[in-house]
């Protein structure tokens, strides 16, 4: 495996591995924590009475902000210009007149929940790919959320390919009568007039 660097006045190439063609151990050996690692310290001790130094900026090469997570994070994203729902943004450089203007439309609301809010989720919209790869993004958005792709370091929030679940509604349950005594309400009281007395005919 190989790792090189460079500043503006040392380039550097590590290469680890068998020289009889052996595999490396798959456990205890990586990129990162294999060459990486004694390109990291030997640039450290080759470097630390240097000054620290860079290369000049062209005038036609501008800095611009994009939708792209960490590199520990996977480093996904759209590479478009953040909008109010992207969770993070980074610097990147570009050739001036290049730099993207086109608000992200990967981080979305996501399915509605059962008190009609919504997560902020990133949908997959790569219009670069071919439409026959779409089958494959869509399986592959399907297992992160089933759990897997988190490489032990994150979980995915993502639209799924699929319709959104109806969300189940919470039933608000309805007040039981404290049972207790039954008023009694007493018949109305009136006076009849009296009856006229009949008079007899001659």
């Amino acid at each position: 495996m190989y790792s090189v660097g460079f500043v503006p006045t040392l380039v550097t190439g590590v290469w680890m591995g068998n020289s009889n063609g052996d595999r490396m151990s798959a456990v205890d050996f990586a990129s990162a924590t294999g060459p990486g690692q004694l390109w990291r310290d030997y640039m450290k001790e080759a470097l630390a009475d240097t000054p620290v130094s860079d290369w000049p900026r062209p005038a036609n090469v501008v800095s611009g902000t994009i939708v792209s997570a960490p590199g520990a994070y996977g480093g996904y994203g759209s590479g478009l210009a953040p909008s109010g729902l992207s969770p993070f943004s980074s610097t990147e450089w570009f050739v001036k007149g290049t730099e993207p203007v086109k608000a992200d439309d990967w981080f979305v609301a996501g399915c509605a929940k059962t008190d009609g809010t919504a997560n902020i989720a990133m949908k997959i919209n790569d219009t670069r790919a071919p439409a026959a790869f779409q089958r494959y993004t869509d399986q592959w958005v399907r297992d992160a959320i089933a759990g897997k792709h988190g490489y032990n370091r994150y979980t995915w929030n993502l639209v799924s390919p699929d319709p959104c679940p109806s969300p189940t509604p919470v039933l608000t349950p309805v007040p039981t009568r404290t049972p207790g005594t039954t008023p009694t309400v007493p018949p109305p009281s009136f006076t009849l007039p009296p009856f006229p007395t009949p008079t007899k005919k001659p």
